[in-house]
C-alpha cells in the first residue's frame, strides 16, 4: 500500500539521495517519493543519463513526489531529469510545498528532459508544482519534456491554491512539446494565485 522508495527529513538532518537506473512498477503510491519538514535540508536527485541508464516509472499511482513540507524553514533540491514515465493515473512528477513554510524555506527544482505519458483516465495533470508557504522562496525549471497528455487535466500545470499563502517564486517552463488529447485542459498552465509574488518565463 505505499511507494517503492520514501525518505523524509526532519529536524535539522540533512541528506542526499540520488536514484539512478532503477525500475518502479505497479507500487499503490508514489514510485518515488521525498519530502523534508522541520528544520531539515534534502537533495534528491531521479537521475537518468548516467552511466547506470534512466528510472523507468510503470503504473504506479503516482511517478515522483518532492517536496519542502509543513511546519517551518526546511529546504529542498529536487531533480527530475531523463526519465520514462508511462501509465501513472495521478501526477508523474510532482515538485512543491507545504503549507506552512515560511521565509526561511527555500525550494529548488528541476524537471528536465523526460518523457512522460499519462494514460487515458489520468486523474491529476501530468507534470505538476503547488508552491505555498509565507514568504516561502521557490525556483523552478521545467524544461525539454515531451509530454503525452491523455488524462483529464494539463500536460504541465503550475500553481498556488492555498487560501492565506504568499509565495515568492520564479518559473521557467521552455522548450517542452507537449500534447494534450480532447479528454484534457491545457498543454500548459501556469498561474499566480492568492498573494503570490512571482515571475515566469
Amino acid at each position: 500500500g505505499g511507494s517503492g522508495f520514501t525518505i523524509e527529513t526532519s529536524g535539522s538532518a540533512t541528506a542526499t539521495v540520488i536514484a539512478t537506473g532503477s525500475t518502479f512498477t505497479n507500487n499503490y503510491s508514489v514510485g518515488v517519493q521525498g519530502g523534508a519538514v522541520g528544520s531539515s535540508n534534502l537533495t534528491l536527485k531521479v537521475l537518468g543519463g548516467t552511466s547506470d541508464g534512466a528510472n523507468t516509472f510503470t503504473n504506479n499511482n503516482e511517478g515522483v513526489l518532492c517536496s519542502n513540507g509543513n511546519n517551518g524553514g526546511a529546504d529542498a533540491t529536487c531533480e527530475v531529469s531523463n526519465n520514462t514515465f508511462t501509465g501513472q493515473i495521478g501526477n508523474a512528477i510532482f515538485v512543491g510545498n507545504g503549507i506552512d513554510l515560511t521565509n526561511q524555506s527555500n525550494l529548488n527544482g528541476k524537471i528536465l528532459n523526460n518523457n512522460v505519458t499519462m494514460p487515458t483516465g489520468g486523474n491529476n495533470h501530468t507534470i505538476q508544482s503547488f508552491l505555498s508557504g509565507t514568504g516561502a522562496v521557490s525556483k523552478l525549471q521545467i524544461s525539454g519534456n515531451t509530454v503525452t497528455n491523455n488524462g483529464q487535466f494539463d500536460g504541465i500545470h503550475v500553481n498556488t491554491p492555498d487560501t492565506g499563502s504568499s509565495p515568492n517564486f520564479s518559473v521557467t517552463v521552455t522548450n517542452n512539446n507537449v500534447t494534450t488529447a480532447a479528454s484534457g485542459v491545457n498543454a500548459i498552465n501556469l498561474n499566480a494565485r492568492q498573494s503570490s509574488t512571482a515571475c515566469f518565463n
